[in-house]
């Protein structure tokens, strides 16, 4: 039969409380894992920033192009483009200068917006225009075609 002995199964008290005190993290460690966790936070912020804006910018592209479409049709049925004052409208509705037996409209189902919700900006003598975006605001970046 086994002898009960004491020292065979009481705990030492005194490496107990060695682990225990070392179980937890440290507030240096702490901080260190907060502070890259959050460097990797923003770099993603920063990315997805970037990436949202390029769409943007290819989104006001692709406008410009629908814009520019319409603008063709409106010149082969008129032999002229919208002037500054009858604008981007007259490419969903006959303007009041124009004659509406030759108006083939509309050119366009709606007039949009750009991707910051400003007004695309159209600028015609009738035989040439500027059509642009103004671009992300407060970075002074038109976006622009030109015929």
């Amino acid at each position: 039969m086994s002898q009960y002995h004491p020292s065979t199964h009481m705990p030492d008290h005194k490496n107990t409380k060695k682990r225990n005190a070392r179980s937890g993290f440290t507030l240096i460690e702490v901080m260190i894992v907060l502070f890259i966790m959050m460097t990797i936070a923003a770099a993603g912020i920063l990315a997805y920033g970037r990436i949202q804006q390029n769409a943007n910018i290819k989104i006001a592209k692709v406008h410009l192009s629908q814009f520019k479409d319409g603008l063709a049709l409106f010149n082969t049925d008129m032999n002229r483009y919208p002037t500054t004052d009858e604008g981007l409208r007259s490419l969903i509705e006959c303007p009041p200068s124009a004659n509406p037996d030759k108006y083939g409209g509309p050119y366009l189902d709606q007039l949009i917006l750009d991707p910051w919700d400003q007004e695309y900006g159209y600028e015609s003598d009738g035989f040439h225009y500027r059509i642009w975006s103004p671009g992300p605001p407060g970075t002074g970046s038109e976006i622009e075609f030109t015929k």
